[in-house]
């Protein structure tokens, strides 16, 4: 403290003097070349999959900006400099129309939501999937060294479940119904058909279904409910966009969420669990919404939708 003193009353900087040492080999614009190389993907580059490691990004470094880094210092460079991570790829169909799926919640999705103002109808957000007895792995912690284990008895047996995320037109109010089908069997045109059916009746009111765009869903059977019941009308989602179904998030949530490293004995079992974890999403409304809002959706424009009287 007393020095300075002594410096700030000769008139001295009291400032740290800078940091000595050698300057980094990227400068800012390296790293800022390095990050749209990198983001170009591994392909782009030679290597036959789009998969970074460090080997390949010392090679890049190397090969584009002429400077030799260690494996290690290459990890410092991606993780501190430019603010990368390691994470795990999620899969897209090449055949996806990116244009339609991103114009879909400001058009369709707009149309669907003045229709059921007009009518008062509810929304029903429509979706599939397989509970397993193989169970998806996540990562947990245990001592360093020991790897989890996870023991399985079938790894084929399978729960085929359908399930609707409903929305009322009058106050937006969230539910969920769902159908279990027998062990190891699939969703056809006619159990789906079954599953609306059954959802209309329920509701009791004019219903807009809006699902992907698969064969059972166009299927027979499915005309055939729209024709009998009168009040059911289907609205498609863009190809290959399950992102944008609230009900996949329904599936997200249960399985990876509260049933990730779970391997139960039996089918029996499984069947009580996820009844169980479906069941538990009816009083949880406001989950339900984050759902509706993680796909892109804002179900909040129903209201301002609603003709004046």
């Amino acid at each position: 403290m007393t020095r300075w003193w002594r410096l700030s009353k000769a008139g001295l900087s009291i400032d740290p003097a800078p940091s000595s040492g050698r300057p980094r080999r990227l400068n800012h614009e390296d790293l800022k070349n390095l990050a749209q190389l990198l983001e170009e993907g591994a392909s782009a580059h030679g290597w036959p999959n789009d998969l970074w490691t460090t080997p390949r990004v010392r090679d890049l470094i190397r090969r584009e900006l002429g400077v030799e880094f260690s494996r290690s210092h290459v990890w410092v460079i991606l993780k501190q400099y430019l603010g990368w991570t390691s994470q795990q790829p999620t899969t897209r169909f090449r055949e996806r129309d990116e244009a339609k799926i991103k114009r879909w919640p400001y058009t369709q999705f707009k149309r669907i939501l003045c229709e059921a103002a007009k009518f008062n109808a509810y929304i029903a957000f429509i979706d599939e999937a397989g509970f397993m007895q193989m169970p998806v792995l996540r990562r947990t912690f245990s001592p360093c060294g020991q790897r989890p284990v996870v023991k399985i008895s079938d790894p084929h047996g399978r729960i085929s479940t359908a399930c609707a995320l409903t929305v009322s037109p009058r106050n937006q109010r969230a539910n969920i119904y769902f159908k279990m089908l027998a062990n190891n069997t699939n969703y056809t045109g006619t159990s789906i058909a079954r599953f609306v059916r059954l959802l209309s009746v329920k509701i009791n009111a004019p219903l807009i279904v809006v699902w992907d765009c698969i064969l059972i869903h166009l299927a027979k059977p499915v005309r055939q409910v729209v024709r009998d019941c009168g009040s059911i009308s289907l609205r498609m989602l863009p190809k290959y966009a399950p992102e944008i179904n609230p009900a996949d998030k329904v599936w997200a949530h249960v399985k990876y969420g509260c049933l990730a490293n779970y391997a139960p004995s039996t089918l029996d079992d499984l069947r009580i669990t996820v009844k169980s974890e479906l069941v538990a999403l009816k009083s949880r409304t406001d989950l339900l919404h984050s759902f509706i809002r993680r796909a892109g959706l804002d179900i909040k424009q129903l209201k301002k939708s609603k003709p004046s009287s």
